[in-house]
């Protein structure tokens, strides 16, 4: 869709095609999933690091998304 384009998701797909075995890695900006023509929704995002194997964490009240291995 037209969200996949969004520079997120090739952030993201750069850091999961490394050879690094464990990662961590931390979004800001939360509330803006969805709301901004820049950002996918979270639904979009969390479906797309499950895909890749990752384990999504939503933190509201620190407005981050935590990826992890």
């Amino acid at each position: 869709g037209k969200s996949s384009k969004a520079p997120v998701f090739n952030e993201l797909r750069q850091i999961f095609a490394s050879r690094v075995q464990e990662n961590l890695i931390l979004i800001d900006d939360l509330r803006l999933f969805g709301s901004d023509p820049q950002y996918p929704s979270l639904n979009e995002i969390s479906d797309y690091v499950q895909q890749a194997g990752y384990v999504v964490v939503e933190n509201q009240e620190m407005d981050t998304l935590e990826i992890r291995t």
